[in-house]
């Protein structure tokens, strides 16, 4: 693994450049690339121990989340105009990493105003 979201300009270009190598020259690592890519729009979880009780919260307040989300677009760009099905594999992989989506919407109205409330 590679760190790249989040670091220098050079560094995620270079990156983006072997990922639509390696997805157009072997589509076999699709899945893992996408998944991957993914994998960097949830915010990492930071966990703070307060009077011996573990506490995990992700990292909103980073302030380089819109860069770093907007690298990971970029990147879904890049192997979406290497590979035209990707689509078709990242919808499963979405649904997978983000399933509130298939909630009802009087459910997510539910969290939001509860959200909202504290």
């Amino acid at each position: 693994r590679l760190p790249w979201v989040g670091r220098s300009q050079a560094v995620v270009e270079e990156y983006m450049a072997f990922l639509s190598n390696l997805v157009s020259a072997q589509t076999v690592y699709l899945c893992a690339c996408l998944k991957m890519v993914v994998s960097h729009f949830s915010p990492k979880r930071v966990t703070i121990c307060e009077g011996g009780v573990d506490i995990s919260d992700s990292d909103d307040d980073d302030e380089n989340l819109p860069r770093n989300f907007d690298q990971c677009h970029q990147a879904l760009q890049l192997i979406t105009r290497y590979v035209p099905s990707t689509s078709r594999f990242l919808m499963p992989i979405l649904q997978e990493n983000f399933p509130f989506v298939q909630k009802s919407s009087r459910t997510l109205v539910s969290l939001h105003t509860e959200q909202k409330q504290e």
